[in-house]
C-alpha cells in the first residue's frame, strides 16, 4: 500500500542522510579532534537533517541536485535542516549551493528548525538554539542562505553568502545572537522583496516575506558586526499569477488522501460517513483551489479559505470518533495514521493557502505598518519589530530596484520597522537607487521608538522620484548624533535628514550637504526637513552645497522649485492633505550656506506654518537662485524666512548675511513687524557685539571689501504674475 511504502521510503532516507559520526581531523583547524563529518554524497538523497548535538564539518564544496523528492513528490526546500540545539556547523572554507537544474522554491540553503522533512508523522515544529554557523560559503539559492524561525543564540560568522533569491539571512523572532564579519552580495536579479538580512518579528497571518510588524514578539538582543552587503537587486515586474500558481499547485499536491480512501470499506461503519465528509471536503477544497490557480488574482479566494476550514472540521471529526471506539481494528488504526499525516500535510498547505491569499490581492509589502499594493522592494538589511538591536560597523551599499512597470518601489539600504531601543554606530549606505519611487540610506518607520545613530553616514542615493539620506517616519525620540548625509540625487525630492510627522527627536552634529534635483519646477533639495513633527531639535548641524536643479534648465522663475538649509513645516502639503502642524521644534548653533534655488526660492532656514518654533544661534548665508548658466538673477534668496504674516517663533541671536534678496523675510508685530535686529557690515562689526541676546544680527556686505561681489547683495524679490 502507498501509505506502507511513504513510511518505508522515509525510514530509508532518514537513515541514509542523517549525519552520523566520524573520525576527522584537520591540521589547523580551530574545531575538535573528533567531530561529525558532512559529505557531499551526504546530500544525495535529500537533505542533510541534524538530529542530535554536536560539532559538524564539512568536507567538500556541495551542489545540491538530489535525485530523490520528499514524501509527496515535491522538490525538498532545504538543503541542511536543523532539528537539534547545541550545533556548531564548520563549513570549512567549503561551499553549499543549490544547483542550477534544481527548482525548489523559496529553498534555504541551511534551514534553523521546522518540520522534519523525513518524518511526515512527526507534527513537533523544531526552534534550535545556541546553534554556530561559521567559515565557508553560501551562494545560488531561490530562496534563502539561512532560514529560521523562533531561534534563540544563533552565532553565524566568518560566511560569504551571495546570489539568494529572497534573502541572504532571513530569521523571525531571533533572540540573543550574534552576526558578525560576513558579506552578503547579489540577489540574483529576480522579483519579488529582497534583502540581505531580514529580522522580522513572527506574524504569522502575512507571508514569510513580509510583515504587518503586529507578531507578538521581535528580533530582541541581536548584534549585527562588521558585516558588508552589496548588490541586493530585484525587479519589480513579478508575474503574480505565476507565483500564485506555484503556491496552490504545491497546495494541491499536499492533500492527497489515496491511503484514506483505499481505508474507506476497511473500517468500522460507524466511521464511513465521517469518512465520506473528509473526502468530499478535500475534494472541494481541490476544486476550488484549482479553479483559483487559473485565475491571476483569484476570484474564488474566499471559497478556498472556507473549504479550508471545513477540511480542519471533518479531519478533527474523524479522529475524534476514531478516539472514541472501544475496540478499535488495524484499519481503524492504518485509518488513524493516514488522517493524521493528512493533518501535518494539510497544516502545510494551510500555510501556502495563506500565502496565495496575500499575493491574491497584489504584491504587497508593509510600510510604516500600512499594507501597500503592487510594488516590490530592495532592503540591505530590514529590522522588523526588534528591540535592542547593535549593528556596528555595517556597510550597506547598491541597494537597487529595476522598474518595469510603472509602480512605485523602495529600495533601502538599513530599515528599522517598529523598533525601539537599537544602537548603530559606525555604519554606511551608499548608493541605494530606483528607477521610480524612493531611494533611502536609512529608513525609522512605523512608530519606532529610542532608537540611536552615532557617526553613521549616508551618501549618493538616486531616483527618478525621492532619495533621502535618513528618513524618520512617524517615530519618535531618535537620538542622531555625529552623522552625515552627502551627495543624494532626484528628480521630485533629494533630502540628507527627513522627518516626517514624527516627535521629540534629537538631530545634533550632523552634516546634510551636496544634494541636488534635477528637470522638474516642483523639485525640492533640504538639508534638514521636519513636517507635521513636535519637538524636534537640530542642535550644531551643518547643511551646504545644494542645488535645486543642478541642469540649471529653466529660463524663467519657478515659485514651487525650492531649496533649503533647515526646514519647518505644517500639513496641509501636497503630498498629503491631513492637517498636521509643526510645533515646538528648535534649530540652534548650526550653519546654512552655499544655498543654490536655480529658478526656485532658496531659504537657510525655512518656517513655513511652523509654529512655536526656536531659531536661535544660527548663521545663514549665501542662499542665492539663477536660472542659467548666464547667471540671470531667478527666484529668491533668503536667510531666514518665516512665510507667516505674524511669526509665533523665537527668532534670536541669529547672524545671517550674503544673501541675495533678504537676510531676513519675517513679519514680527511686536516690534513693528521687524525682527529685533542689528544691521551691520563686514568693515564695521562693532554693533554686533554689543547687541543684546534677544537681537539678531544682519551682515551686510560691503561692495568694497574682498571678496565681496554684486552677488551678494539684496536684490528684488522674484513673485508670480
Amino acid at each position: 500500500m502507498k501509505l506502507f511504502h511513504n513510511i518505508c521510503l522515509a525510514i530509508f532516507l532518514t537513515l541514509t542522510t542523517v549525519c552520523q559520526p566520524t573520525s576527522y581531523q584537520q591540521p589547523g583547524l580551530l574545531a575538535p579532534q573528533y567531530a561529525t563529518s558532512i559529505r557531499p554524497v551526504d546530500f544525495t538523497a535529500g537533505p542533510v537533517v541534524i538530529t542530535q548535538p554536536g560539532y559538524y564539518i564539512l568536507t567538500n564544496d556541495v551542489i545540491f541536485e538530489p535525485s530523490a523528492t520528499d514524501s509527496f513528490g515535491n522538490p525538498f526546500n532545504a538543503a541542511l535542516i536543523v532539528l537539534a540545539d547545541c550545533v556548531t556547523i564548520d563549513l570549512n572554507t567549503h561551499s553549499i549551493q543549490q544547483s542550477s537544474n534544481f527548482n525548489s522554491s523559496k529553498f534555504k540553503l541551511i534551514q534553523l528548525g521546522g518540520l522534519n522533512a523525513f518524518d511526515t508523522t512527526d507534527p513537533k515544529v523544531y526552534n534550535p538554539k545556541h546553534i554556530t554557523i561559521k567559515n565557508g560559503c553560501l551562494n545560488s539559492s531561490e530562496g534563502y542562505g539561512i532560514y529560521g524561525k523562533d531561534n534563540n543564540n544563533i552565532n553565524i560568522y566568518n560566511l560569504e553568502i551571495s546570489a539568494c533569491n529572497i534573502a541572504g539571512i532571513f530569521l523571525e523572532n531571533l533572540q540573543c545572537s550574534t552576526i558578525e564579519n560576513c558579506c552578503i552580495s547579489g540577489s540574483s536579479l529576480g522579483a519579488g522583496n529582497v534583502y540581505g538580512i531580514y529580522l522580522r518579528d513572527n506574524d504569522t497571518t502575512t507571508p514569510e516575506w513580509t510583515s504587518s510588524s503586529q507578531g507578538s514578539h521581535g528580533p530582541n538582543g541581536v548584534t549585527l558586526k562588521n558585516l558588508k552587503v552589496c548588490n541586493i537587486h530585484t525587479n519589480s515586474s513579478l508575474d503574480i499569477a505565476t507565483e500564485i500558481t506555484d503556491l496552490l499547485c504545491r497546495a494541491i499536491n499536499k492533500l492527497n488522501i489515496t491511503d484514506i480512501i483505499n481505508l474507506q470499506n476497511c473500517t468500522t461503519v460507524s466511521l464511513q460517513p465521517l469518512i465520506t465528509s473528509l473526502i468530499n471536503a478535500v475534494n472541494a477544497l481541490v476544486l476550488f483551489l484549482n479553479i483559483a490557480k487559473a485565475s491571476p488574482l483569484p476570484a474564488n479566494i474566499d471559497q478556498v479559505i472556507a473549504s479550508k476550514t471545513a477540511v480542519q472540521s471533518a479531519i478533527d471529526n474523524l479522529l475524534q470518533a476514531i478516539n472514541l471506539l472501544p475496540n478499535p481494528t488495524v484499519n481503524d488504526l492504518l485509518l488513524k495514521a493516514a488522517v493524521e499525516s493528512l493533518q501535518s500535510c494539510f497544516i502545510i498547505a494551510c500555510d501556502l493557502i495563506t500565502q496565495a491569499n496575500a499575493l491574491s490581492d497584489g504584491q504587497k509589502d508593509f510600510i510604516n505598518g500600512v499594507e501597500t499594493v503592487a510594488a516590490w522592494h530592495a532592503y540591505g538589511i530590514r529590522v522588523n519589530q526588534g528591540q535592542g538591536i547593535i549593528l556596528d560597523n555595517c556597510n550597506v551599499s547598491e541597494i537597487s530596484v529595476d522598474n518595469s512597470l510603472p509602480i512605485v518601489t523602495r529600495a533601502t539600504a538599513i530599515s528599522l520597522d517598529a523598533c525601539s531601543s537599537c544602537y548603530l554606530t559606525n555604519c554606511s549606505t551608499h548608493g541605494s537607487s530606483t528607477n521610480l519611487g524612493l531611494s533611502i540610506g536609512f529608513s525609522v518607520a512605523t512608530q519606532s521608538e529610542s532608537n540611536q545613530f552615532t557617526n553613521c553616514i549616508s551618501s549618493q542615493h538616486t531616483s527618478n522620484d525621492e532619495s533621502y539620506g535618513y528618513w524618520i517616519c512617524q517615530s519618535h525620540s531618535q537620538n542622531i548624533q555625529s552623522c552625515q548625509s552627502s551627495s543624494n540625487n532626484a528628480i521630485n525630492r533629494s533630502k540628507g535628514f527627513y522627518l516626517e510627522q514624527s516627535n521629540a527627536n534629537m538631530i545634533k552634529e550632523c552634516r546634510s550637504f551636496s544634494h541636488s534635483c534635477s528637470n522638474t519646477a516642483t523639485s525640492q533639495t533640504i538639508g534638514f526637513d521636519s513636517i507635521g513633527g513636535d519637538c524636534n531639535i537640530f542642535d550644531t548641524c551643518q547643511a551646504y552645497n545644494l542645488v535645486g536643479d543642478k541642469n540649471f534648465s529653466f529660463n524663467s522663475y519657478e515659485p514651487e522649485l525650492l531649496v533649503a538649509g533647515f526646514r519647518l513645516k505644517s500639513y496641509p502639503d501636497s503630498l498629503d492633505p491631513v492637517v498636521a502642524f509643526d510645533t515646538y521644534s528648535v534649530i540652534t548653533n548650526s550653519i546654512s550656506r552655499c544655498l543654490e534655488g536655480s529658478g526656485g526660492n532658496s531659504s537657510g532656514i525655512l518656517l513655513d506654518g511652523a509654529i512655536c518654533s526656536t531659531i536661535k544661534k544660527n548663521t545663514a548665508s549665501t542662499s542665492r537662485s539663477i536660472f542659467n548658466l548666464g547667471q540671470t538673477t531667478g527666484g529668491n534668496g533668503y536667510g531666514i524666512h518665516d512665510t507667516a504674516s505674524d511669526t509665533t517663533a523665537l527668532i534670536v541671536e541669529n547672524i545671517a548675511y550674503a544673501n541675495q534678496t533678504l537676510n531676513y523675510k519675517v513679519s514680527y508685530s511686536l516690534e513693528n513687524e521687524q525682527l529685533p535686529l542689528v544691521q551691520s557690515t563686514y568693515g564695521d562689526m562693532t554693533s554686533i557685539f554689543v547687541a543684546s541676546p534677544w537681537q539678531n544680527i544682519s551682515l551686510h556686505a560691503n561692495p568694497g571689501s574682498t571678496g565681496c561681489n554684486q552677488e551678494c547683495m539684496p536684490n528684488p524679490e522674484q513673485t508670480t504674475t
